[in-house]
């Protein structure tokens, strides 16, 4: 899925079950996923399981199907900390009248 010099994120499925997961693998500190890890929130992916060992982290985390909130950013209007952004209106100054923040007509995961 992607590939970085700081890690990777990767889409696994459990062998048995079929479920899919997403694994992250990076450097530097994971201590908000140690945090996560006890934490449920309808806005964010389960945190399944975190390690640490030298400064290396593994996170299995909730795969949750759809596009990611940068895409749909993007496809709908410019990011909002563009300079010359205002509240309701398009953020690429085009005169268009997508209303900000862009509803896409999604519904959230755990209903």
């Amino acid at each position: 899925m992607k590939e970085s010099p700081r890690g990777s994120v990767r889409l696994i499925r459990h062998r048995d079950s079929g479920q899919r997961f997403i694994l992250r693998r990076f450097t530097g500190s994971g201590e908000v996923y140690q945090r996560l890890l006890n934490c449920s929130c309808l806005y964010l992916p389960l945190v399944y399981e975190a390690a640490e060992q030298d400064g290396k982290n593994i996170v299995i985390e909730e795969f949750i199907q759809g596009d990611t909130l940068d895409f749909l950013l993007e496809a709908l209007c410019s990011p909002p900390w563009k300079p010359g952004r205002s509240s309701g209106s398009c953020a690429r100054g085009c005169g268009c009248s997508t209303p900000w923040p862009p509803s896409t007509g999604t519904s959230s995961r755990r209903t």
